[in-house]
């Protein structure tokens, strides 16, 4: 599947590239009552991706309603992440044992709008790119997007707070691999992630990235991990 090799053992993840029927819980349908029909569709389609996810790992069929910043709201013992975008939806999860949080994000493959890529990337992230843009793809500036996306829906869960794209500086290998460096405030008293890897791939016209939080640290060492000018948890 075209997230399998983003993730590690211990997640499973489903993926759609055509919206399906499925059953919504009221409370469900209730969250896209006022919604355009295409938002209802790839929402309920999300929620079969979930619903099968959860299954794969043995969680009998749960409803997934949404926080006030619109994350989804896992079964217990449960951590996990939903994506969609043109042609695609998908969900993943893992024991909460296993991985601590996780995040995953799509997006097309194509250049961000004109104007977004100074609000999305780091002063930093921009003279890296000067160096290094002949061995990246063409649309790096939408993968560091896609990148900070996943960051950010594998960072909520754990922290409650926001992260803002100046809030992170990603590096990017060609080999498949990012590694990121939060900005911490200096008068900040919790203890949270420092540092953050993914794991990207560009196929089948899309660009796809995962982060993964483990279980036995506060600074991950992970093995995988619409145009929004803000996070959105796509759920």
């Amino acid at each position: 599947m075209m997230l399998d090799d983003l993730l590690p053992a211990g997640v499973s993840s489903s993926v759609r590239t055509r919206d399906i029927e499925g059953f919504l819980s009221a409370d469900e349908a209730h969250i896209v009552r006022n919604a355009v029909e295409t938002r209802r569709r790839e929402f309920t389609t999300a929620r079969m991706c979930a619903r099968e996810a959860l299954e794969a790992l043995g969680f009998p069929p749960a409803e997934i309603l949404q926080d006030e910043r619109r994350a989804p709201i896992w079964p217990e013992g449960v951590v996990g992440s939903i994506t969609h975008c043109s042609g695609f939806r998908a969900a993943a999860v893992a024991r909460s044992t296993v991985i601590r949080s996780l995040g995953i994000d799509a997006e097309p493959q194509s250049p961000l709008p004109d104007g977004l890529a100074e609000l999305v990337l780091t002063s930093e992230e921009q003279t890296a790119l000067r160096s290094t843009r002949e061995v990246l793809p063409n649309e790096i500036e939408r993968l560091i997007f896609v990148i900070k996306e996943s960051i950010y829906k594998a960072w909520y869960p754990l922290t409650r707070a926001w992260l803002g794209f100046q809030d992170v500086t990603v590096t990017v290998a060609a080999d498949g691999a990012a590694s990121a460096r939060r900005h911490a405030a200096s008068d900040e008293q919790v203890a949270s992630p420092q540092e953050f890897y993914s794991r990207w791939k560009i196929s089948r016209g899309l660009i796809l990235a995962s982060t993964v939080i483990p279980r036995d640290t506060l600074e991950p060492r992970t093995a995988a991990c619409a145009e929004k000018r803000d996070h959105d948890h796509d759920g």
